[in-house]
């Protein structure tokens, strides 16, 4: 019987560092998300829209866009809130990052570059939107989508390595005073990132219509990404290739990839037939 409950008492940190180890992979990754989002998305949007309005001309200047704001204005206050938006954003697309930066290792350095490219190729249309009329008004429509498209390819180029390092810096979990408080300081941080999801999807539906309908496929589309791509079953039937993988390896690790980027990429030239 003693060896039984000692048995037991020891199974019970291995239980803790289990679930604590797969919370860090998360919180890292959300972090790396928030970080990178925030510069990639945020402050690159607002890039972006300055170049938007240099284009448009002296005739555009002080006209108010689609989202009620004053182009060629820019203010501390709408810097800070696209910064926190792209951050909220980014978070989602860190948890999207650890449930398929495996099945990209075959592209070796350029993983960062094939993660931007898979994300505008399934998630572009909730930028890229048909229904703002600001990408035909100001500047070129052309110039316009190929900036605002480019953003998520920079946010996988962020991402990737600021993942990597994070992982490197965050202590691995342990029963520890020390361990058992940082798992309590993730467990806080990954509470933030209910509000950011509901925030970001409360944005893309708030036009409802087409955009409304947009929304509920990309939601479709994050939630098949998040949880069949990660699963045991998939990882067995469509094993990740590694780097230096040979063609046929890497043709198996991005097949469960092929449903959402067709429906993406339908979504995405449904968007650019409204504008272009």
């Amino acid at each position: 019987m003693a060896e039984i409950a000692a048995g037991r008492r020891s199974a019970r940190p291995d239980r803790f560092v289990e679930a604590a180890t797969r919370l860090r992979s998360i919180a890292v990754a959300t972090l790396a998300g928030f970080l990178s989002g925030a510069v990639a998305l945020g402050v690159g949007c607002r890039l972006a829209m300055r170049v938007v309005a240099l284009l448009a001309g002296d005739g555009d200047q002080g006209k108010l866009t689609d989202a009620e704001a004053i182009v060629g204005e820019i203010t501390v206050g709408g810097t800070i809130f696209l910064a926190l938006l792209g951050g909220a954003a980014g978070a989602i697309g860190g948890v999207l990052y650890l449930a398929v930066h495996r099945r990209l290792a075959w592209a070796g350095r350029w993983r960062g570059v094939a993660f931007g490219g898979l994300l505008l190729a399934i998630f572009g249309s909730a930028l890229v939107k048909g229904s703002n009329p600001d990408f035909e008004r100001f500047g070129s429509p052309l110039v316009n989508v190929a900036m605002f498209a480019a953003l998520f390819v920079f946010f996988g180029i962020l991402i990737a390595p600021v993942y990597d390092n994070l992982q490197r810096a965050v202590a691995a979990p342990s029963t520890t005073i020390t361990g058992y408080a940082l798992v309590a300081a993730q467990a806080a941080g990954m509470l933030l990132l209910l509000p950011a999801t509901m925030l970001v999807m409360a944005l893309l539906i708030a036009d409802g219509g087409d955009a409304g309908l947009t929304a509920i496929g990309l939601v479709a589309l994050f939630a098949y990404v998040l949880l069949a791509l990660p699963s045991t079953s998939s990882m067995r039937r469509f094993p990740p290739g590694t780097t230096g993988a040979g063609r046929r390896a890497i043709i198996v690790s991005v097949a469960p990839l092929a449903p959402p980027v067709a429906l993406g990429i339908a979504l995405n030239i449904y968007e650019l037939f409204a504008i272009l």
